[in-house]
């Protein structure tokens, strides 16, 4: 049987401290991986300006209007 390490873990400053952090933090990063889009790293997401929010954020697919609605 191993030693156990009775050290307790600490927690990285940057990890989500609730349940709402870390949705946030998770949805984050899937629009960043998924967009090629990063926010700053220094700033917490509720300081940054509402126009960075929107750059972040904002889909380019809804800048295009949608194609005329065929008929059945």
């Amino acid at each position: 049987m191993g030693v156990r390490d009775a050290r307790p873990r600490e927690v990285p400053a940057t990890a989500p401290r609730s349940d709402e952090a870390w949705l946030g933090s998770v949805l984050i990063a899937t629009w960043a991986l998924r967009t090629g889009r990063v926010l700053s790293y220094d700033v917490p997401v509720g300081s940054l300006a509402p126009d960075e929010l929107i750059s972040f954020w904002a889909d380019p697919m809804f800048d295009e209007p949608f194609p005329p609605s065929s008929p059945p």
